[in-house]
């Protein structure tokens, strides 16, 4: 599919964007935590300690598979879940989310995308490859003919 899910967080992805979703207690509120994102690295720490506990927890902390960009990222915190929404540098499917994680075979995502959602340069390069393939099947010349 298209995500995947650990014991800490459960995740889905397109291409342009991972999404994680962490429980967290219902009673924290936003500026309970902690969340740090750097374009390799994902933190999310508690504030302040549950009850019988002596330090604050840790909810997720590690290196992140692949780049994000943390300037068009964000968090957001609802009913004892927190979703990130990590904006990925490249386009393409992620195998985990963070390093050491279970991954996840990417050959099994859903990967159909409309043409009109990659950049003007990536448009163009789809169209000369469908435009050289009809003209192949039709015995006629290429595009840089």
């Amino acid at each position: 599919g298209n995500g995947g899910s650990t014991p800490q967080y459960k995740w889905t992805q397109t291409l342009d964007e991972v999404t994680v979703m962490i429980g967290v207690p219902k009673t924290f509120r936003g500026k309970d935590f902690d969340v740090s994102m750097t374009p390799s690295k994902l933190s999310v720490k508690g504030r302040k300690s549950l009850p019988g506990e002596k330090t604050p927890r840790t909810f997720l902390e590690g290196t992140l598979t692949e780049k994000i960009r943390v300037d068009e990222s964000t968090w957001t915190l609802e009913n004892g879940v927190m979703m990130l929404g990590l904006n990925k540098s490249a386009k393409k499917f992620w195998r985990t989310v963070l390093t050491g994680d279970e991954a996840i075979d990417t050959e099994l995502v859903d990967s159909r995308t409309r043409i009109s959602d990659y950049d003007d340069a990536t448009q163009a390069q789809f169209r000369k490859i469908i435009f050289d393939q009809t003209q192949y099947h039709l015995d006629l010349p290429y595009s840089d003919e």
